[in-house]
């Protein structure tokens, strides 16, 4: 493990990390890692973050991605990179009464559907589903937040962001039963951070501090690509074993 302080403090991410790497080892296998942890009582409190590494798919220098495995990385890459977008939208749409907000929380309500289109060539029917199942789920929850912030009910909101990370706990721990080569911990700690920073997100909008959610836009956009890379190599990683049995 490596150990860091440099990383500043943001409100409300004690527990979970705000950046992100991607590094390649000498035997040229590539790891993406997360850099998390909470204070340190032993060092008078600063932050103290730790690296936890996450071992994808084992690339070699020499190994060129087949055009079927650059449309999946394409694919779950641009799946999670529409769910960043969109969820921003509907929190800016809600949050201001805008006359899009049907239009917006459908096109939102689809990428369920989306996922499971894709996941479905890889699980079939039934896995692709519960997947989407558990995904609206997700989606609700972070929806019922933007309610309780335009209600100013607090408790609405500490319920729904349990809420929240409860059922990315429930994602997490399915996605490593059907893919050896997800890591059910990295799955939930790539979904508290992504909660956490759209948590962080809805309270900067409305509060109108709008240089501060660009700030978190940017992280968000760098945590949806490496969801979306996570997720396309776990699937590839999968077809190749299938492939050499």
């Amino acid at each position: 493990m490596q150990f860091c302080e440099s990383i500043p403090e943001l409100p409300g991410t004690e527990q979970y990390g705000d950046s992100f790497h991607i590094m390649k080892e000498s035997d040229g296998r590539e790891k993406m890692g997360i850099l998390f942890g909470s204070k340190s009582e032993k060092r008078g409190g600063p932050l103290i973050y730790e690296m936890q590494e996450m071992i994808t798919l084992p690339v070699q220098d020499n190994l060129c991605f087949t055009f079927e495995q650059m449309n999946i990385n394409s694919t779950f890459q641009g799946l999670w990179t529409r769910l960043a977008v969109l969820m921003r939208s509907s929190i800016y749409s809600s949050l201001l009464n805008l006359s899009n907000q049907v239009t917006i929380m459908n096109a939102l309500f689809q990428l369920p559907g989306d996922f499971k289109d894709s996941f479905q060539m890889f699980y079939g029917a039934e896995v692709s589903q519960r997947f989407a199942n558990l995904f609206t789920d997700f989606l609700a929850r972070g929806t019922q937040i933007v309610d309780g912030v335009k209600a100013s009910d607090n408790d609405m909101i500490d319920q729904a962001t349990r809420g929240w990370y409860l059922t990315g706990n429930h994602i997490a721990t399915f996605m490593g039963t059907i893919n050896l080569f997800w890591d059910s911990r990295q799955w939930n700690l790539l979904l508290n951070q992504y909660i956490n920073l759209k948590v962080q997100m809805v309270l900067s909008i409305a509060t109108e501090d709008y240089q501060r959610e660009m700030e978190l836009l940017n992280r968000v956009f760098d945590l949806a690509s490496i969801m979306g890379s996570y997720m396309a190599r776990g699937v590839i990683a999968r077809e190749l074993q299938k492939e050499t049995g």
